[in-house]
């Protein structure tokens, strides 16, 4: 491992090379916007440094080795404009800000995957070299059980596949493009410096088959500087490729999924059922109206006498009208509807969210109503779900749900009906006008169909995970 990337002075020979390294460097970037020029940010965001890694960054400096280069320039012209690419598509999807706890090896492979995938996809003769046909038949050959590429799914399953650190290896020399030291161990300073061995901070009792998945999960005030801007140049990406595709009617891409998959917004399904939450009123002193030093006051002056009687009603923001429906058709699977019942009992049961008291309308459908519970108090909302059997398994029509809901409505069964959720797969037959009340559609992430909904409506995408 060098002792530093920069050599405190450069001989002649290495100055020459280095000129050499710069132009290169210069043609391939080029090469890179010309082709993709919503890229054209992202890659001069990059310092080129010279030094004694082969290829590397940090998110701020490109680093170099200007004789490994001008090797690879000589050898197939191609391939230094494809990993300059490569690099900057590791900054774009941030694939260097890790959970501390990440398997390297894996995580290195599922990152190079995923990029390598994305260039390979863009078909485009100048990236293309020698690695890219041996590469399309090894992901071929993986049998990854979903079709989006990217690096967080990969790092699972390969986290799951028992392939041992030989195999990740032997996989890894197919794709690797780059060194990632620098992703792991972060210089202080903004300049450029020396990296350190990785094995002087690994822990040797850390068992690497309890690391979790790397993911963001605070919010944007505990992101570093480097990380907001390159999310920032990211995000202005998506939107430039988005705007072109639309003004050329083109499909989406793969890069253009992935860059919304890595940008959607990631709900909170607690957060999103309490946004049904409606005005109501339950029994609990009002501490806007109820004035403490009178009160204490007159329990003084007059013993069990206060001056002002609390007021014991205060409207709070609770659910007390209700409507949940079941997909029950055979795309919908059993054990997703009894995880995303349990879940959203989980949620209601607290005092701080439901009325003790509650106007909860349970629904099963599929081409058609197929059953229907009044649940008026969590203790049998509970017993319900121990006890779910589904009905159905036919067809998915959405429309006798909401027929039947306004039938309700015109029975006066709800004092004011704040939303209906529809727990579904997503096919099936909208009705055409808005109802007169909120509604929102759930789905299971899907990598083989993406719903639509109305625009009247509320779609929220979970992840299994979500309903844990």
């Amino acid at each position: 491992m060098p002792e530093d990337f920069n050599e405190p002075q450069m001989t002649e020979e290495e100055a020459r090379l280095d000129r050499i390294a710069q132009r290169i460097i210069i043609l391939s970037r080029s090469t890179i916007v010309v082709n993709m020029r919503y890229m054209d940010a992202a890659v001069f965001k990059l310092m080129p440094v010279p030094g004694a890694l082969s290829l590397a960054t940090d998110g701020r400096f490109l680093f170099y080795e200007p004789e490994f280069l001008i090797h690879e320039y000589q050898m197939e012209k191609s391939v230094v404009a494809r990993d300059l690419l490569h690099v900057v598509l590791h900054c774009v999807f941030q694939h260097s800000f890790i959970h501390e706890a990440v398997n390297r090896p894996y995580w290195d492979l599922a990152v190079d995957m995923a990029v390598e995938n994305l260039i390979n996809e863009q078909e485009l003769e100048c990236f293309s070299c020698e690695r890219e046909k041996h590469q399309k038949e090894i992901l071929k050959n993986m049998g990854f059980p979903f079709r989006a590429l990217t690096a967080e799914r990969i790092y699972r399953w390969l986290l799951q596949s028992g392939k041992s650190e030989e195999e990740i290896e032997g996989l890894s020399e197919f794709f690797r493009a780059d060194q990632h030291d620098l992703w792991y161990f972060h210089e202080p300073s903004d300049q450029p410096g020396p990296v350190k061995n990785p094995e002087e901070n690994r822990d040797p009792d850390h068992d690497p088959t309890e690391e979790l998945p790397p993911q963001d999960e605070g919010g944007g005030d505990d992101k570093s500087q480097k990380e907001q801007e390159w999310e920032d140049i990211s995000k202005r990406i998506q939107v430039d490729m988005e705007t072109s595709n639309r003004k050329a009617g083109a499909e989406k891409g793969s890069m253009l999924m992935e860059l919304q998959e890595l940008h959607r917004e990631r709900y909170d399904y607690g957060t999103f059922l309490r946004k049904f939450a409606v005005l109501g009123e339950e029994i609990m002193i009002n501490p806007d109206e109820f004035d403490n030093v009178f009160y204490t006051y007159g329990l003084e002056l007059y013993g069990d006498m206060p001056l002002i009687e609390p007021l014991e009603y205060k409207e709070v923001n609770r659910i007390r009208d209700f409507v949940i429906v079941l997909d029950t058709s055979a795309s919908t699977s059993g054990d997703l509807i009894q995880k995303f019942m349990q879940k959203t009992y989980n949620i209601l049961k607290s005092q701080e969210n439901f009325f003790s008291k509650v106007n909860l309308y349970l629904i099963q459908a599929d081409m058609e109503v197929q059953e229907v519970t009044y649940i008026d108090d969590l203790s049998k909302l509970e017993e319900y779900i121990a006890h779910l059997q589904l009905k159905g398994k036919g067809g998915t029509d959405f429309r006798p749900v909401f027929e039947y809901v306004n039938t309700l409505i015109g029975e006066q069964r709800f004092r004011k009906l704040k939303g209906l959720i529809y727990f579904t797969d997503g096919f099936g037959a909208f009705p055409k006008q808005k109802p007169p009340y909120d509604t929102a559609f759930v789905f299971m992430r899907d990598e083989s169909f993406e719903p639509e909904v109305p625009t009247w409506a509320i779609k929220l995408v979970l992840e299994e995970e979500d309903l844990v």
